[in-house]
């Protein structure tokens, strides 16, 4: 959340290096990672400072936080996130021995003024710093004032033992070099050979079809399954219970009059004007004869648009203007109004009759409403009950027939809420809340009562959960068979394409191989070797091989709907316009000095291992995870 490291950097390219950092390893928490103690215990030693297992553990679920449930803490260890947050720690370990030993020191006015100058500390109002906002913003990340301060210091200490670090500027040859090879762009003639997918390829016997299902025996596994009981509560299953008396109705329909009354509503043109003069003017010419629509134009200065008011009511108006408006018959003109704007003209075109719904002609809407209304509330009565019913030991069969509710029966529910045909089950509590509650619920166990963002409730029970498992080949039999069609279909697309950079390699053109195909041959955009100026024929495999070929040679990829074969015709080497490739420029520039400066840093990290002694201990590393898996 908080780039504290910032503050005080002079160069772009140290910047990039602690975002680099940071990216293995979250500064939050980082002040209390070492400490002086039992080797025996430490992951590993810089110096006289221990790197403790907790430190370690917190650490990494920092980062795991940061991946948001895309990947699980094993893959997380097999990806190496955990190497990396050990060696950010043991990195930052390594600036503060270094800092120690150069006598860096940080004083406690420069980090109040660091906290004060952080964004996140100020009020969103006044732009300054805000005591409560800071504390708050601590304790939305589990820290303590000291922590936090204590962080920051060493983060400061250290962002002065590496501030003066890094590449100078990037060699202008390496650049220029550099940048011409990204800029060029090639030319290709492109065949596309689609896959046929209503070729027919035969039928496959039983030794093709065992083959499938186990080479693609992913494809044909059957996802883990819940058995459950489930009691749903829903306010809409309590409506027809409701009893609403004419009573009620006829309550309700006096309170909600405005709501079936539609007022009378009058088209109407006006027009505008500054004065009264003006205004008599107007009213002359309009009594000549002359069309409302002219005279609004020309004295006025009002178009067609500006002078149609549509059909308005009296709460349309001001109350002066709306009784003198709504006086007037179809066709006639006001005389001069003064209003809040001016002094008015009107004119009435139509006359649209108010009216109001009957009661019986509200009568079912009335009802559904109201029982709508008081099934809320009686769902949030019925919960309640249910869920003292089981708080006191009843199960979920008990406190059903005690309630008089509806008990479902679930015999496999996947985590997409289909059944074992892969089909939706209709009917399950709406959100995504119902089938994740089902998922971490165990076999045998009773969930809690729960609500749905739509007003729901549930409670289940997990009777049996039904591993995955690859389902025997004839229950899949015409998956498998589709499956296996489909592969003999992409191989006769994949054997003509091959056919074609064959006969290609022989000396025949490209043109003349389409034909028997039935084919034509494209020619591409320029493109770079990043894929700019390329469409879906040419995938970025293929664009990867043509950018190895000289003028002539042929390809060879697989794109989304079958193959591409292309031969190069031409290369356009990018001779470089400084004032026209600036932006460009620029950014391959920046990126050999992020790169030379990563080295650097790279090698002081090295240097800094070799000064001060480092020591991992695997044993006490592997046994984190054994004992908090």
């Amino acid at each position: 959340m908080l780039n504290i490291l910032r503050r005080g950097v002079q160069t772009w390219y140290f910047k990039s290096l602690l975002i680099l950092l940071a990216s293995s390893f979250v500064i939050w928490g980082a002040g209390d990672f070492a400490s002086s103690g039992s080797r025996g215990n430490a992951v590993a030693t810089v110096g006289d400072q221990d790197i403790s297992g907790p430190s370690v553990i917190n650490a990494f679920n920092r980062q795991m936080r940061q991946f948001r449930g895309s990947i699980t803490a094993e893959q997380a260890r097999q990806f190496g996130v955990l190497d990396q947050v050990l060696n950010a720690l043991i990195d930052e370990s390594l600036y503060d021995a270094e800092a120690a030993d150069l006598g860096v020191r940080v004083s406690n006015a420069a980090v109040v003024k660091e906290i004060h100058t952080e964004g996140a500390f100020r009020d969103s109002l006044t732009k300054k710093f805000d005591r409560n906002q800071f504390q708050q913003v601590l304790s939305q990340n589990g820290l303590s004032e000291q922590q936090y301060v204590e962080s920051l210091r060493r983060t400061s200490t250290r962002q002065q033992v590496l501030g003066g670090f890094g590449a100078a500027a990037a060699p202008k040859s390496i650049v220029d070099r550099l940048h011409k090879w990204r800029q060029e762009r090639r030319v290709a003639d492109v065949l596309s050979i689609p896959i046929d997918i209503t070729s027919d390829v035969g039928a496959p016997d039983d030794a093709a079809l065992s083959a499938i299902h186990k080479i693609r025996e992913s494809q044909f596994t059957a996802p883990e399954y819940r058995k459950a009981v489930v009691i749903h509560l829903k306010a809409d299953d309590l409506k027809a219970e409701i009893d609403v008396s004419d009573d009620d109705l006829k309550e309700s329909y006096d309170q909600r009059q405005n709501e079936f009354t539609v007022s009378e509503r009058r088209k109407v043109l006006q027009m505008v004007l500054p004065d009264v003069d003006k205004a008599k003017a107007a009213g002359t010419k309009l009594a000549e004869g002359s069309a409302f629509e002219d005279v609004a134009k020309t004295i006025a200065g009002q178009d067609n648009s500006s002078i149609d008011l549509g059909a308005i009511s009296k709460a349309d108006l001001p109350d002066d203007l709306a009784e003198a408006v709504f006086k007037l018959n179809k066709g006639e003109t006001s005389g001069p109004i003064t209003g809040p704007f001016g002094v008015h003209i009107f004119r009435v075109t139509n006359i649209l009759t108010g009216s109001v719904k009957g009661f019986d002609e509200v009568r079912s809407e009335l009802k559904d409403q109201i029982a709508a209304d008081r099934a809320i509330n009686a769902l949030y009565k019925l919960a309640n009950t249910l869920d003292d019913a089981l708080g006191g030991g009843a199960s979920l069969e008990e406190s059903a027939r005690q309630l008089n509710v509806k008990l479902t029966r679930f015999a496999a529910l996947d985590q997409q809420g289909g059944g074992v045909d892969s089909k939706i089950i209709a009917g399950l509590p709406t959100g995504d809340k119902f089938l994740k509650v089902l998922f971490e619920t165990a076999e045998g166990e009773d969930s809690q009562l729960n609500e749905t963002g739509d007003g729901e409730y549930f409670v289940l029970r997990v009777d049996r959960v039904i591993p995955s498992t690859v389902r025997p080949l004839d229950t899949v039999r015409d998956h498998v068979a589709a499956v296996w069609r489909s592969e003999q279909q992409a191989k006769r697309a994949k054997d003509t394409a091959q056919g074609i950079l064959d006969a290609l390699k022989e000396g025949k053109s490209l043109a003349a191989l389409a034909i028997p195909h039935g084919l034509t041959v494209k020619t591409s955009q320029p493109f770079k070797r990043n894929g700019a100026g390329a469409d879906a024929s040419l995938p970025s495999g293929l664009i990867a091989d043509l950018f190895e070929r000289m003028t002539g040679e042929s390809a060879l990829g697989q794109t989304e709907t079958g193959y591409s074969v292309a031969v190069l015709t031409s290369v356009k080497i990018a001779e470089h316009d400084s004032s026209k490739d600036k932006t460009a420029l620029d950014a391959t520039r920046n990126g050999v000095l992020r790169g030379m400066t990563s080295d650097i840093v790279i090698q002081y990290n090295n240097a800094l291992r070799s000064r001060h002694s480092v020591e991992i201990n695997q044993r006490v590393m592997d046994s984190l995870f054994t004992a908090n898996p």
